[in-house]
């Protein structure tokens, strides 16, 4: 450690066990930069804007003049997926759209990252679409998205035409 001047750390997507790790290097009083974020970190941290990033997403699905519109999501209390859900909301609701009635909400506590491409196909094939009428989707994840697309693909639907999908990660 007498050698390094300082640090750029990445971490884990909703990592807890990083906070530890931040915490030692504070103790060290090791020059650090976070490049993502750690919540309720002391130290400085960049991380991409996700609530910007949720407006727009849904700012691009109005132009498409859709008007029923999905957000599939993480689990309540991650502050990235909240972020990104209340942009996406607050931008549907500034266009007009009743949240209401709608825009359906999937919140979902998915695996690992090595399975998520897996899981947006599970949730591709198993969704009622037709029932549900969503024509536009903000998942939250881009293998997720990529894994639904497949599915949506496989049953027939024509991806933007029928749902159109935006994966943010």
């Amino acid at each position: 450690i007498d050698q390094v001047e300082g640090i750029l750390v990445t971490t884990t997507r909703k990592s807890l066990y990083g906070v530890t790790i931040f915490d030692k290097l504070l103790k060290l009083n090791l020059p650090f930069v976070i490049l993502h974020d750690v919540y309720d970190t002391p130290s400085f941290c960049f991380d991409v804007d996700n609530y910007k990033g949720g407006r727009l997403a849904a700012e691009r699905l109005l132009t498409r003049n859709i008007t029923k519109f999905a957000a599939i999501v993480g689990e309540i209390g991650f502050r990235v997926d909240d972020m990104r859900l209340k942009g996406f909301v607050d931008a549907l609701r500034d266009g007009g759209v009743n949240i209401d009635e709608d825009c359906f909400v999937l919140r979902s506590s998915l695996g690992a990252e090595a399975t998520a491409f897996d899981e947006g196909y599970k949730l591709g094939m198993s969704l009622d679409l037709a029932g549900l009428g969503f024509q536009g989707v903000l998942m939250f994840n881009d293998l997720i998205a990529m894994g639904f697309q497949k599915a949506l693909l496989e049953r027939g639907f024509s991806i933007p035409d029928d749902i159109a999908v935006i994966g943010f990660d």
